[in-house]
């Protein structure tokens, strides 16, 4: 589930994918200036939930 979400968000251009061929291989997601661009977005959603959700 996780890894078809960030192939997701890889395609969309939200987040960047970087493979490090190791040894050991890993994987590495970063936000790009696009992905960015979300966060005052997600900033007024998170603010709109602290005030009218229940915790």
């Amino acid at each position: 589930m996780l890894s078809n979400r960030l192939v997701s968000l890889a395609e969309t251009g939200l987040i960047s994918r970087t493979v490090d061929a190791g040894p050991p291989v890993t994987v590495a997601y970063a936000l790009t200036d696009r992905g960015r661009a979300l966060m005052p977005a997600l900033e007024q959603i998170s603010r709109w939930a602290d005030e009218h959700l229940p915790c």
